[in-house]
């Protein structure tokens, strides 16, 4: 009564954590400098690489995609089992 479903709490933590996460990654990655370890990060969220001055999709993937899966988890799996349990 009144109070928040722990179950989307969780689920929206786990989404802006699977978002972060390849970001933190590679700002704690040691042996870089910090200019380099801005570039990694700007280019897993974009794609574009201010080093290389290209874009790459690989680069692109490997900062959404667990985001992507995360929401894909969190949003539908509980949908497909509600449809599941009305059936």
């Amino acid at each position: 009564m009144g109070g928040k479903n722990l179950q989307t709490t969780v689920f929206k933590w786990l989404r802006i954590a699977a978002l972060v996460g390849p970001g933190v990654s590679m700002a704690v990655t040691p042996g870089r400098s910090t200019e380099a370890k801005v570039s990694d990060i700007l280019s897993i969220y974009t794609g574009y690489s201010i080093e290389q001055k290209n874009f790459q999709m690989e680069r692109l993937a490997t900062g959404w995609t667990p985001f992507l899966m995360a929401t894909l988890a969190t949003y539908g799996i509980p949908k497909i089992a509600g449809i599941i349990r009305r059936l």
